[in-house]
């Protein structure tokens, strides 16, 4: 089989080269490329007239056959390597790390001195690398108090600490923040968060006395909490502040809602 052109994209070239009578380019569609063979028959639109001045001998259908399967195999090929890749090294998820936020200063976990800024390390003797997994891990075990290891630096203390049920989920918590919240970016005129007294940058900390670790989290309670008023905490600028909202019905889209925009603060890993 002769061939004249080798392109990756297609459309007008961005730069080409001539390397033993074969024309390389690259153009500026981005959306797979081409092998120009003027003994197939190609779509001049996309790859051009041919440009041999020499006669062609015709290809036998086998090697046209071959050549047309070629192209759709090595796509799926390519498909099963880009899905392999992707089932050993994962997608970039929004991840919550368990970094301890606000602590109050009255409470048992401050007494024991646990500050603000301490990572946990694990909980219940099962290593966590997001808040999500402190709260998965708090729920599924057995008792109240759970062992708990906290760093601060490079010091790593173990601490009792006593998990309790909230009621609205019925799941047991531990009575510790995350420092990353589901921060307002933006906020509708008349709405039930407007009524509340939320404004821009506000974080969220809880929600029916619910901690906050996730975007995700916080618009499923709203939705559950449709037509009831709910205490939501906030954290804005270095004070918390506490407000009832009540999440109305929307009629478009069908669930309830605050009337608010979230910005996530967690940060992307894979």
């Amino acid at each position: 089989m002769k061939v004249e052109a080798f392109a990756i994209g297609f459309g007008p070239k961005i730069f080409s080269w001539v390397r033993d009578g074969v024309e390389y380019s690259f153009r500026w569609i981005p959306a797979g490329g081409f092998v120009k063979l003027p003994q197939m028959v190609t779509s001049d639109a996309l790859e051009g007239a041919s440009t041999s001045k020499e006669p062609i001998p015709p290809a036998s259908p086998l090697s046209r056959i071959l050549v047309a399967f070629a192209g759709p195999f090595m796509n799926v090929v390519f498909a099963f390597v880009i899905a392999t890749f992707l089932y050993f090294v994962g997608l970039p998820e929004m991840v919550n790390p368990p970094v301890i936020g606000y602590v109050e200063p009255d409470s048992t976990e401050a007494q024991l001195g646990i500050k603000e800024g301490d990572r946990i390390l694990s909980v219940n003797s099962k290593r966590v690398k997001s808040w999500q997994d402190v709260q998965t891990f708090t729920i599924l075990a057995r008792t109240n108090v759970l062992p708990v290891v906290i760093q601060r630096g490079d010091r790593e203390v173990e601490y009792m600490l006593t998990a309790k049920v909230n009621e609205l989920v019925g799941l047991k918590m531990l009575n510790l923040d995350p420092r990353d919240h589901p921060v307002i970016k933006s906020i509708e005129s008349g709405s039930p968060a407007e009524k509340a007294g939320l404004k821009l940058d506000d974080e969220f900390i809880s929600f029916a006395h619910v901690p906050i670790v996730s975007q995700e989290q916080l618009v499923d309670l709203i939705r559950k909490r449709t037509g009831q008023s709910s205490e939501i905490t906030v954290k804005r600028g270095n004070e918390k502040i506490s407000m009832t909202v009540t999440p109305h019905y929307d009629e478009k889209t069908k669930r309830g809602r605050i009337g608010v925009g979230l910005s996530p603060s967690a940060r992307v890993v894979l």
